[in-house]
């Protein structure tokens, strides 16, 4: 809904980076504007947000610092963080930071260059304040068990992949997958995405594949199924399509990788 608000409408990362709606966004929010507003904010706007921070006592934290940041809203506000805290959900398909490149990163800074003053003035401040935990909350990663709700109306692959034709080509696939996984009552979305990327794997190798597939597979095969899935995505959207149309992915409970352990072996043997 918002991103129909920029005009004109960013093709890629780089040009929604350097949009000039973009430009200087969290010191746009934090003055109240609407999203992607065209009247972007100035050295004033900067300093009256700054202002308001010092006058308010408002509290600061940084992301990179998190478990400090829980200490001082802890002190400082009165929040009380329950000892253990689950990961719900983390972004799966994050792009490295090398393929930013430096240029990029350059043109990304400048162009919101008072977003990064904003951030130099909340770290000093921060860094300033002596005592600070590091242990306040003991995480449990479950961080991919999402996934079990996502795919009720989802593929996997609309992560990397969504609008794509290749997904329309596979539909009938990629809706069986769906449904076998969606019955076989898995206990975490890490096992999900075992098994999704296991059984998928195991469809395209039935094909003739190309040979920059084929090295995907191998060098993807035992790294965890997120690598996979995001190197596959990048690797369609290069793609001509004469690489992957042809293939023909059939679908089959053999392709599904067992579990491990006393209910794997009985799956194994009567499966």
């Amino acid at each position: 809904m918002f991103f129909s608000k920029l005009k004109p409408r960013p093709k890629n990362f780089k040009e929604y980076a350097l949009h000039k709606q973009t430009a200087n966004y969290i010191v746009s929010f934090l003055l109240g504007n609407e999203i992607y507003a065209s009247k972007r904010p100035t050295e004033e706007d900067l300093q009256q947000v700054i202002n308001g921070i010092e006058n308010l006592n408002i509290t600061v934290g940084l992301f990179e610092n998190f478990q400090e940041s829980l200490d001082l809203f802890q002190k400082r506000v009165g929040i009380q963080w329950p000892k253990v805290i689950e990961n719900k959900r983390v972004t799966i398909i994050r792009p490295e930071r090398e393929e930013v490149s430096a240029q990029l990163s350059e043109q990304i800074l400048k162009h919101h260059h008072l977003d990064l003053a904003l951030y130099e003035y909340a770290k000093a401040k921060f860094e300033s304040i002596e005592g600070l935990r590091k242990n306040v909350v003991k995480f449990k990663d479950n961080r991919y068990d999402f996934i079990l709700t996502y795919t009720n109306n989802h593929f996997v692959l609309e992560m990397v992949l969504k609008g794509h034709p290749f997904l329309e080509r596979y539909l009938d696939y990629f809706n069986e997958l769906r449904r076998f996984l969606s019955t076989a009552k898995l206990d975490s979305g890490d096992e999900y995405l075992r098994k999704w990327t296991g059984a998928f794997i195991a469809a395209l190798e039935e094909n003739n594949l190309p040979l920059g597939l084929l090295q995907l597979i191998k060098q993807h095969r035992e790294n965890h199924p997120t690598q996979f899935i995001k190197a596959f995505g990048h690797y369609i959207r290069q793609a001509p399509t004469a690489d992957w149309e042809p293939l023909k992915l059939r679908f089959s409970r053999n392709h599904i990788p067992q579990s491990k352990g006393f209910w794997g072996a009985v799956a194994r043997i009567f499966g």
